[in-house]
Order: structure tokens, then sequence, then C-alpha cells
């Protein structure tokens, strides 16, 4: 089963669809041609219709599913597909020949004079431009904004180290005993022990008083 691409004339279209846009609907029924490279058609293809506009621009304006050839006039249901720019597969349609369609200005509509038939890939293509999801201009497509760069990451301060606290200040030592205080110190010791040596060997404890002596008679008063 082949499917061809044929032309429809400026003159024509504007006769018929002069107003049409791309959005519009075209009710296109047939294709008056008994030229040879329809034939394949027979088979059960479709027959996707184009014209040239103003400024070089293809545009598809019908898909006739499976026409039938009557008397010269291939017929079908009426068109549902709306007009779509086919700019964008000027230079991806390669056709059965592969030979393309002419890109230099002014001679499109001259190379597309003879309807074409069209490979698996040509017939993918027209077929997502039809259903309105392949690009509708040839324009590349810009990217809506440029990706946010990355900011870096500012490290943040280091937190001082705190000072540490101050251990409590020492407490001073006692002043050590000069050596003339220990040196009185012993002298006055030495004394004590020598008034303590004299007392024992007298008889009484230091600081106790004399007693009378055992054997001398207590003094008898006077009459």
């Amino acid at each position: 089963m082949a499917s061809v691409m044929a032309l429809v004339s400026k003159g024509e279209f504007e006769r018929d669809h002069g107003s049409a846009a791309a959005g519009t609907t075209c009710p296109f029924k047939s294709y008056t041609s008994t030229n040879k490279a329809l034939e394949p058609l027979a088979a059960g293809g479709d027959l996707y219709l184009v014209t040239v506009r103003p400024g070089e621009a293809l545009w598809l304006v019908a898909v006739l599913r499976g026409p039938r050839h009557i008397k010269g006039v291939w017929t079908a249901a009426a068109n549902t597909v709306p007009v779509a720019d086919a700019r964008p597969l000027i230079g991806k349609l390669r056709f059965v020949s592969g030979k393309g369609m002419s890109a230099e200005p002014g001679k499109l509509a001259m190379s597309l004079q003879t309807p074409r038939a069209l490979t698996d890939d040509d017939v993918e293509l027209l077929e997502a431009l039809a259903a309105g999801t392949a690009p509708t201009s040839s324009a590349a497509t810009k990217p809506t904004a440029a990706a946010a760069k990355p900011t870096a990451a500012k490290p943040t301060a280091a937190a001082k180290p705190t000072t540490p606290e101050q251990p409590p200040a020492a407490t001073k030592p006692t002043a050590k005993p000069t050596a003339a205080k220990l040196q009185a110190a012993t002298v006055s010791s030495t004394a004590n022990a020598a008034s303590a040596s004299t007392a024992t060997a007298s008889g009484r404890a230091v600081g106790t008083p004399w007693a009378t002596p055992p054997d001398r008679p207590a003094a008898v008063p006077a009459g």
C-alpha cells in the first residue's frame, strides 16, 4: 500500500479556500488528475495534498483517506485534517525516489508539480504533522530560559573559639618562717625544757607551790 503527496495549485487553492489559515479545515473531497504517479493509490494508500503559499511556505491542506479513482477524479470522504505549516518537513521528506524537495527560493512549487510516492518514514512525518504533534515552524525552538547557574554556597563564618575560662588564681602560700624566727623558737623551746628539768629535780612541777616538807613539824602558834 503506497501513499502519495500531490500539489494543489496556488490559483485553485485561492479560488476555493482563499481565506484559509493554519488551523482551518478545508473540506476537500476530491482531487482531479490523470497523472500516472497517482496510480499506487489504487492499492489503498492515502493522498496528502499540499500547496505553496507566499514566502515559500509549504502547507499541508488536506488528507484524502483511501481515495477511489473515477473518471479522472480521485474521490474520498471529506477531509478532517486542519491546515498545518509543513515547512519543517521540507528537508526531511525523501520520497520513494530519494530526491526530496528543492529548497532553492522560487523552486519549491516547481519541484512538486509531479505527485510523489511516499516512503513509510514520510508518511509517519506527515501523520505527526496532521495530528499536531510535529513542530509547526522551521525555526529551531529556542529554549524558554537559560538554565539557572548554580550559586556557590558561601561558607558560613567560622565561629570564633570562646576564650577558655581562666583557672582561679592560685592561693599564695603562706610565707615561710625566716631562719631567725626558727632559731628563736628553738632557743625558747630549749629554755623551757631546761626549766622543766630543774623543777623536777627540786621535787615540784613547774607552777606548783612549795609544800611543807614532811620531816618538819608544823609551827605551833604562840600562846
